[in-house]
């Protein structure tokens, strides 16, 4: 969340940010996606059901936008 508050809103961009601060493996697909893509995309899915966070839009099946709700 405050990756989020702070501005970031993509999930890929997310990602990155979380392999900067350690908290998520620096391991990647072939495709130079992080390994840990879908366990950041599910947290913000479950973000979105609550109702906290909103999906703006999925880039090109590459990325996926978010933005908190205020």
């Amino acid at each position: 969340m405050s990756l989020l508050d702070s501005g970031e809103t993509s999930a890929l961009e997310i990602c990155e940010k979380l392999i900067e601060l350690g908290l998520i493996s620096t391991k990647r697909f072939s495709t130079n996606k992080p390994k840990d893509y879908g366990q950041v995309y599910s947290i913000l899915e479950s973000l979105v059901l609550q109702g906290t966070v909103k999906f703006i839009e999925d880039k090109e099946k590459q990325d996926r936008i978010y933005e908190i709700v205020h």
